[in-house]
């Protein structure tokens, strides 16, 4: 099993102070033992957390939030703008890092939930990259090194995959039937809300194997029609069913990043001898490798 767990969760509203304060404190009810000790909007991730008010809070709203706790846990909040139809919560916990202060997929589990209700998610996830499933993940581009990470634009094209514990929202509701969502083939599923479903690939998070994840997510594929999931055999440019119907805007744009020594501030510019970065490759720029 992996050393790393993931939340990402993808909302298609704007992320402001009054978002910030309820993710915040949300992570602080569910996992206080982790809750951040530094925030910023680049790195170095060094500014004190000192304060879980909305004043503290609005310091930091206008830009992607960068947040961590000691060596644990890595995080980043990303808005949407442009092209980019979804905002992202992205968190990264190291498992069993320290005895007495220890996280597990169990404990994720409920803080997806919490977070997915108050934040009216639109697809979320907890997972941990297992043995036998990294080549799948580079196919559908969502995985670098042991980091589970995609973009809106791939979610607008197809589906990536169904991981340990998925949330999804209104527009998935919409695209196939609560009712015939809470009848997934899978261990747990349950309504959170009237437009969320959350769901599980098997039973115990803690006592699994890969091939229980396996079987039950090709279960669910064929429950809803593999056509809005990532194929290998079709790959990234076939033209999948959509639950997202908005035109798709690809950007075009050539980057290249240089850090201030002095600052540890990242800019981002254009340099046209350059191929352009993906938004994931982008993306990547604020986790560690």
């Amino acid at each position: 099993m992996g050393k790393r767990m993931f939340i990402d969760l993808k909302v298609k509203r704007e992320v402001d102070v009054d978002t910030c304060f309820t993710f915040f404190n949300i992570l602080n009810e569910v996992t206080p033992l982790h809750f951040p000790d530094k925030i910023n909007n680049y790195e170095p991730i060094n500014i004190p957390f000192t304060s879980l008010d909305k004043d503290f809070l609005k310091k930091f709203c206008e830009r992607t939030i960068l947040f961590k706790k000691s060596s644990a846990m890595d995080g980043m909040i990303s808005n949407r703008k442009g092209f980019i139809i979804h905002s992202s919560y992205k968190l990264e916990y190291k498992k069993n890092h320290k005895k007495g202060s220890e996280m597990n997929l169990s404990i994720l589990s409920k803080l997806i939930q919490e977070l997915s209700k108050n934040l009216f998610i639109e697809f979320g996830y907890v997972h941990e990259l297992l043995e036998g499933e990294i080549e799948f993940a580079q196919a559908n581009g969502s995985a670098h090194r042991n980091v589970i990470l995609f973009n809106s634009i791939t979610l607008q094209k197809y589906i990536p995959d169904l991981y340990l514990c998925t949330v999804i929202g209104m527009e998935y509701v919409q695209e196939f039937g609560m009712e015939k969502l809470l009848s997934l083939p899978v261990p747990l599923v349950k309504k959170l809300s009237h437009e969320q479903v959350y769901f599980q690939l098997v039973e115990d998070l803690e006592n699994f194997t890969y091939e229980e994840v396996k079987v039950n997510r090709e279960k669910i594929k064929e429950f809803l029609g593999k056509d809005y999931f990532f194929q290998v055999s079709k790959g990234r440019d076939y033209k999948y069913k959509r639950v997202y119907k908005e035109d798709i805007i690809e950007p075009t744009e050539r980057f290249i990043v240089i850090t201030d020594g002095k600052n540890g501030m990242t800019v981002v510019e254009e340099d046209k001898n350059k191929k352009p970065l993906t938004l994931f490759e982008k993306f990547l720029r604020f986790f560690k490798n």
